[in-house]
């Protein structure tokens, strides 16, 4: 676009031509990147220019044969314009600056086992800058460098391969009474195996399982426990005439007793020693008779709840008769025989249980002028409950406690 006032001047040119002539005439200016001030042409410049424009021009001149005639005649007049114009600065594309130095080595990725490390250096599109609409400079604004880092291996942990199956059950410890038997599995530290330092496989490489077998008791057998001291000689079985006394002792089977199937122990538990005794002629010890016929059973001892009653027979010291120092028969002279009588129970007379927990005062009777309020309690006839026909509790189940209440005047 151009834009200005014309200066015209008129003036005949050989030439009907409209011509522009620039004539740049910078008026921006901008420093360049090193600083020193140069001419840049940013946004619109502006320039001298000329314009050539033509005009027919009426005159009047002498015509005919001798001149003697005055004719209209036209010709051209060209004039040349003066302005100042603008227009816009053309495109400037970018161009980078030079890289700055490299930054240091970033931190390398991983402390062993090859890692990558970086470092970067920056450019700017300063050199000069896109202006008026040029292109950015192509590529990235920052460079970067990689290499590897720390190849060293790192150290690998052992890891447990997976458990092999269970072995068979081992032969039982015992044939009876609780015995043991194991079986076993195993894994290697190969899944990987530990290298570069790295850490054994924590724990064992066999597993074992226990388990009981044949807990069914052993069969246990019996055994003699040591002789006890002897026993005091018997009475002599006769006072005269060559009697015999005799002494024992006895042992047991229990060290240890027979168990779960096992033998008794072979032979007696009692020993048995004998000798003579009195053997001088003896008296005549008397001899009881036979019992006489029972007698008439008594009456009950109590009328219920279990009595007993009695009958008795007796017999006399007959059979022989004692005689020549002979002592009198031993023992009583009577037998009593017994049994239950009236075994129904007695009445059982009922008692009354402690009362329960007062329940909540009820509500009051009336709201104003004074009235009532109650709560009660319960006993039960429980201590004893009344059995075999016995008597109910006497008195009264529920008991009730009053108290007044609303004892505001009524309106």
């Amino acid at each position: 676009m151009e834009s200005g006032s014309w200066n015209t001047s008129c003036a005949i040119l050989n030439t009907v031509k409209r011509e522009m002539h620039p004539y740049p005439i910078y008026e921006n200016k901008k420093e360049d990147q090193n600083g020193s001030s140069g001419s840049v042409c940013v946004g619109f410049q502006t320039y001298a220019c000329t314009q050539t424009s033509v005009r027919y021009v009426s005159y009047r001149t002498k015509c005919g044969a001798f001149g003697w005639k005055r004719c209209r005649r036209s010709r051209k007049a060209y004039y040349r314009s003066y302005k100042t114009c603008s227009r816009k600065c053309p495109p400037v594309d970018g161009n980078w600056s030079s890289w700055i130095s490299w930054n240091g080595w970033s931190t390398c990725t991983k402390n062993c086992g090859t890692g990558g490390q970086a470092r970067s250096r920056t450019r700017a599109c300063t050199n000069p800058g896109p202006l008026n609409g040029g292109k950015q400079c192509p590529g990235l604004t920052t460079g970067i460098e990689r290499r590897q880092c720390n190849t060293n291996p790192c150290p690998v942990d052992g890891k447990w391969s997976s458990w092999t199956s269970w072995s068979s059950w081992s032969t039982c410890t015992k044939n009876c009474g609780t015995g043991k038997q194991v079986r076993t599995k195993t894994r290697s530290c190969s899944n990987p195996k530990p290298l570069y330092g790295g850490n054994q496989c924590p724990g064992l490489t066999t597993g074992v399982e226990n388990r009981q077998c044949n807990t069914n008791p052993c069969p246990i057998d019996g055994n003699w426990s040591p002789w006890i001291s002897w026993s005091s000689w018997s009475t002599c079985t006769k006072n005269c005439g060559n009697g015999s006394q005799g002494r024992t002792r006895t042992r047991s089977c229990t060290n240890p007793k027979p168990l779960h199937g096992g033998q008794q122990c072979p032979g007696l538990t009692t020993g048995v020693e004998n000798r003579q005794c009195n053997t001088n002629p003896c008296p005549v010890n008397g001899g009881w008779s036979s019992y006489g016929s029972w007698s008439p059973w008594t009456s009950c001892t109590v009328p219920c709840g279990g009595g007993s009653q009695s009958r008795d027979k007796h017999r006399i010291c007959s059979n022989p008769e004692p005689k020549y120092g002979g002592s009198h028969c031993v023992g009583s002279s009577s037998e009593t025989a017994s049994l239950p009588c009236n075994i129904s129970p007695c009445p059982i007379n009922g008692g009354w249980s402690s009362h329960g927990n007062w329940s909540p005062w009820s509500s009051c009777n009336v709201t104003c002028g004074g009235g009532k309020k109650t709560r009660k309690r319960e006993r039960t006839c429980s201590n004893p409950v009344p059995k075999y026909g016995g008597n109910q509790c006497v008195g009264i189940r529920t008991e009730t406690a009053a108290d007044s209440c609303s004892p505001v005047p009524c309106p």
